[in-house]
């Protein structure tokens, strides 16, 4: 980064999407269904369980919250077991998540057969099953900040990690609510 800001002018920026960008439209008429192909990692929970959703930047904000923990915490990812595993199966995804996140909405939580492996009726854990510290690892002190700008970063997230798309905050609360000189 460093790099990039002393000398911009060098800058050379390649951008390729392999046909998976959109330009939002909040009437959206889309004719055939749109499947993403995303990796389970990042997918927000409406992709995990339909397979199938219309583009929404409140998409995009569920795969940037995980982005931003990826990078700030050495790649390891928020609903992934261990660092630079990007390949887990979607099924490991949502118990990570419903461990770190708490349960479903209902309209999810019906969807999932497999839940029952792991929690009882109300998302609590099944005894034998080992409950994972917190989901925001770091929220006193995480790698090359103050606590301040930690508490700022968990409480970023935790508005970015809501399993309803309409709760997600939107991109521009995104850049507002970043720590204090992250975007200056």
């Amino acid at each position: 980064m460093e790099l990039c800001a002393a000398s911009p002018e060098a800058i050379q920026v390649k951008i390729c999407d392999f046909r998976e960008s959109h330009i939002y439209n909040p009437q959206p008429q889309i004719e055939k269904p749109f499947q993403p192909c995303i990796p389970f990692l990042i997918c927000a929970p409406e992709i995990l369980f339909s397979g199938i959703a219309p583009p929404v930047p409140s998409m995009d904000i569920w795969a940037l919250g995980v982005l931003l923990y990826m990078v700030i915490n050495e790649w390891m990812t928020p609903f992934g077991p261990e660092s630079g595993v990007l390949r887990l199966e979607g099924e490991n995804v949502l118990r990570m998540m419903v461990l770190y996140l708490g349960k479903f909405p209902d309209q999810y939580w019906t969807q999932w057969k497999e839940q029952g492996k792991y929690f009882g009726e109300y998302g609590n854990l099944k005894s034998g099953s080992q409950r994972m510290l917190t989901f925001f690892m770091y929220e006193s002190e995480y790698y090359g900040t103050d606590s301040e700008e930690a508490e700022e970063f968990v409480s970023l997230l935790k508005k970015i990690f809501r399993y309803e798309p309409y709760e997600r905050i939107d991109a521009e609360d995104v850049v507002r609510l970043l720590p204090s000189g992250w975007n200056e």
